[in-house]
């Protein structure tokens, strides 16, 4: 094994060692997770619209902390740039509220690349991580979020009205079962 590999496992080894006793704290977001992907399944609409005006929540407010933070600190440079950026997220989030179906079309091509890339990013964190317990579980989460990402892109714009809750939905109860999974092969060791 390589100097590299072995750091890698080493700490791997420290991390699960920290998380053993967290176990249940995994399966209760597991589970949570899982509830919550229900709902959105049962309910995608509803979900899409949901989380279309959390974010655009998010944006306004992120939109006066900017803005909060650039009138706080005018003497340093680009007082100007900082305003506009603050102004940019507070119009981003004003719009996403005020029209939501159009955002939620946006949001679901922004949400089909952040499931497939993401996706990639679980399958590349599996196999890093192959000697603990549940990897694979994590695989076949990064898998499923790729596979979702080319169905959401494929069927876009059309989609748009209930894709996102159905989408998010699904990969929360993937997400979940992996937590849970991984919680159970804690407990174990």
């Amino acid at each position: 094994m390589s100097t590299r590999a072995g750091d890698i496992s080493g700490q791997v080894e420290a991390a699960l060692a920290g998380m053993k006793n967290q176990w249940k704290l995994f399966l209760a977001i597991g589970i949570i997770m899982m509830v919550l992907g229900a709902v959105a399944i049962a309910l995608p609409h509803a979900a899409t619209v949901a989380i279309e005006v959390i974010i655009g929540w998010l944006l306004v407010f992120g939109g006066i902390a900017h803005l909060i933070h650039a009138v706080s600190s005018r003497a340093a440079r680009g007082l100007w740039l900082r305003i506009l950026w603050s102004i940019l997220y507070f119009a981003v989030g004003a719009l996403l509220l005020a029209y939501p179906l159009q955002g939620a079309v946006s949001l679901t091509l922004l949400l089909a690349a952040l499931f497939f890339l993401g996706g990639i990013f679980k399958a590349a964190t599996s196999v890093q991580i192959r000697q603990t317990p549940g990897w694979g579980w994590l695989l076949v989460s990064g898998i499923a979020a790729i596979v979702l990402g080319i169905i959401i892109w494929a069927g876009w714009p059309g989609d748009a009205g209930w894709v996102l809750g159905l989408i998010v939905g699904i990969d929360l109860i993937f997400g979940g079962f992996w937590m849970i999974m991984f919680a159970n092969g804690l407990k174990k060791t």
